[in-house]
Parts: structure tokens; sequence; C-alpha cells
């Protein structure tokens, strides 16, 4: 099994640390080492943003961290979010929590944010989410409810798909939101 990815210190575009690859500066999180067997991770205070699927299938992580100093970033829980927990970024696939109720600021669940969870089995969501992202829950297969408020907008593409437990779904608007396929 690949134990470690390193990138030229010559290259212009992507840098390395630990086997986790980034743009050249640090700024942008492109993949997390996969089949690192590590149970925490800290995101360094470089980076300002997390490319769309960099944690997934990263079943051994159960915690990831930020280093405090990062202004773009943060973690609570072990769950990365940006700096005013607006959006959820990564919930990772090997947290152990059966029940995640979600923070009243999280307006946006990323792509790919909880793929491939397999612990979780109820999830509230915040009382002013408004888009749920793409494949932000596939793969989710333990989950066996979803409450959603009034204030969804949107649902991407597959953001449910492979759910294959789940049994309630509330959503409590009186508007339907713009989906994706699903």
């Amino acid at each position: 099994k690949l134990k470690k990815i390193e990138v030229n210190t010559s290259s212009t575009t992507y840098s390395s640390e630990n086997g986790h690859i980034f743009d050249k500066e640090k700024k942008v999180m492109i993949q997390y080492m996969i089949t690192n067997e590590q149970t925490e991770y800290t995101i360094p205070s470089s980076v300002e943003s997390i490319k769309t699927r960099a944690f997934r299938s990263a079943s051994y992580l159960k915690t990831i961290n930020v280093e405090t100093n990062n202004q773009y970033l943060k973690s609570d829980n072990g769950i990365v979010y940006d700096m005013n927990q607006q959006i959820i970024y990564v919930y990772p696939n090997g947290k152990e929590d059966i029940i995640y109720s979600m923070p009243n600021s999280v307006k946006t669940v990323a792509d790919y944010a909880f793929y491939g969870n397999s612990k979780l089995k109820y999830i509230e969501m915040s009382n002013i989410i408004e888009t749920i992202g793409m494949r932000s829950f596939y793969g989710v297969n333990q989950v066996r409810s979803i409450t959603i408020e009034s204030t969804l907008t949107s649902i991407k593409n597959e953001a449910f798909k492979e759910m294959t437990t789940m049994k309630t779904f509330v959503y409590m608007g009186n508007n339907i939101p713009e989906c994706g396929d699903n």
C-alpha cells in the first residue's frame, strides 16, 4: 500500500508535507494521504482552502484540527469549518459519534463534507441551512434520520446517494428547494 507521496521541491505548482499534497504556497490543501493510518491530523495555518475531495476516503481520521493561528479555517470537535462556522467543509470519515447536531451558524454543507462516514445515525441540520453540496452525504450509510428546517434553497447532485439505511427525512419548509440529480 502506498505510504507516502513526495513532490519535488523544484515544482512550481505543488508541494508536499508528510505525504499530503498542497499547492506550492501551501494555501490550498489538495489531497490528504488517505492510506495514512493516523486518527488525527492538523491542517497547517497557511491553508486558506480545502479542495473538494481532499479528505474523501480517509477512513482512519477521527479528528481534524486546524492550527489556531489559521485565519480562514477552524476546527470544532474535530470537524472543519470556515472561520465563521457558516460552511462545514469536512466531517471526518472515522469520527465515531452517532449523533451530529450542526451549529446554527452553518448555512452550507460543502461538497463531499460527510462523504463515507459509517458511524453517524442521526443528523440535525442548522436551522438556517441554505445549501447542501454535491455528494455531501454520499455513502453515509448508517444514517436513519435527517431533519432540515425551512431555509433550504438548494440540494446539489447526489447529495444523499447511497444512504441505504435512511428511514426518515424531515423537511419543514413550505417551498421545494432546487434539487440536482439524486
